[in-house]
C-alpha cells in the first residue's frame, strides 16, 4: 500500500506544472529584460531603461551588468533606479571584477520592485584617465505580480 500512495504521488508531480519560484513564492508570471549601450566617446556614463509591463509591479531578483575600462585602475558603478509607492530611488550595486583586470561587472540577488506603469533605470558609469567608446551590457530578472 505504501509503494502505491509514493507511486501516485509521483504521477501528480510529474503532470503538475512548473512554475518558477520567486524567493520561496511560486512566479506565475516570470519577467526578464536585457541589453547591450553604448558609451560613446567623451562620456563617463550612460543610462538604459525599460518599461514596467501595463497592468503589473515587478519585483526584481536578479540584476547583472558589465563593461570593459581602458585602464585597470579605472573605476566603474552601477546602480538601478525604480518607483515604489510614487517614490523614485537609486541603488547601488555590488561592483567586482570581471574575467579579466580590465572588466568591471555588478551581480547578485536583490530585492526591489517596481510600480506598474513605471520605468526601470539602470545606470552605468565610469572614471578613466580616457572616455574611449565602450559597450556596456545588462539584465534584470524577476517576476511580475498583478496590480
Amino acid at each position: 500500500m505504501k509503494n502505491l500512495r509514493s507511486l501516485s504521488l509521483l504521477a501528480v508531480l510529474a503532470l503538475s506544472p512548473f512554475v518558477a519560484q520567486a524567493h520561496g513564492d511560486a512566479c506565475a508570471k516570470p519577467f526578464q529584460s536585457a541589453g547591450n549601450i553604448a558609451l560613446p566617446a567623451g562620456y563617463s556614463g550612460v543610462t538604459a531603461q525599460f518599461a514596467v509591463p501595463v497592468g503589473y509591479r515587478l519585483q526584481i531578483e536578479q540584476i547583472s551588468a558589465g563593461l570593459r575600462l581602458p585602464a585597470s585602475t579605472d573605476t566603474a558603478d552601477f546602480q538601478v533606479g525604480t518607483t515604489v509607492g510614487g517614490v523614485y530611488a537609486v541603488h547601488d550595486l555590488q561592483v567586482g571584477v570581471g574575467y579579466s583586470n580590465l572588466d568591471r561587472k555588478a551581480y547578485g540577488p536583490v530585492t526591489l520592485y517596481a510600480d506598474k506603469d513605471t520605468t526601470v533605470r539602470i545606470f552605468i558609469s565610469r572614471i578613466t584617465a580616457a572616455y574611449p567608446a565602450g559597450n556596456a551590457r545588462w539584465a534584470v530578472t524577476g517576476c511580475l505580480y498583478p496590480a
